[in-house]
């Protein structure tokens, strides 16, 4: 018969290690898909504010809406389009949306289904309109657990970017 006497230190010290390393793969794993919706979601955002600009620039004003549905997920309407347009769904229920103005003091107001975010474009400079007189949308922030994608507006030049 054999002699079995168990298991050695080198082989126990192998099996930890390729245990370490699938965690870790695991847990890189995670986090990104925690991240795709963040991104995915900030994206169709600023897809939206490009659309708006370039249909405000081009021939009529254009407002884009952005509000919360009952389901929990976020969209964006143009209410100037033609009656009966179906609002563009940028994200599912996970994540949330904040603005940031100057007169927010540093909190984000976030965005329900009773409190939307009207972005406006002025047709001869491009700039964002006021939300109110001499108060702008400086910054859109998307959320979901601890990841977080930012669209940086500037009112006066009407760019934005994700940070």
């Amino acid at each position: 018969m054999k002699n079995n006497r168990g298991v050695t230190l080198v082989e126990l010290i192998v099996v930890m290690a390729i245990i370490g390393i699938l965690m870790g793969i695991g847990i890189v794993s995670i986090n990104s898909i925690f991240g795709f919706d963040v991104r995915k979601c900030t994206n169709n955002l600023s897809n939206s504010i490009n659309k708006s600009k370039v249909i405000a620039l081009s021939h009529a004003d254009q407002d884009m809406e952005i509000f919360k549905k009952a389901d929990g997920c976020y969209y964006v309407s143009y209410p100037n389009e033609a009656a009966g347009t179906e609002p563009t769904k940028i994200s599912n229920s996970s994540v949330k949306i904040y603005y940031y103005t100057e007169s927010s003091g540093g909190t984000g107001v976030e965005i329900t289904e009773t409190n939307k975010l009207l972005l406006s474009f002025d047709r001869s400079s491009g700039a964002f309109k006021a939300l109110q007189p001499d108060i702008y949308c400086r910054r859109i922030e998307v959320t979901k657990a601890q990841k977080k994608e930012v669209i940086v507006l500037y009112p006066e030049t009407g760019r934005h970017y994700i940070q």
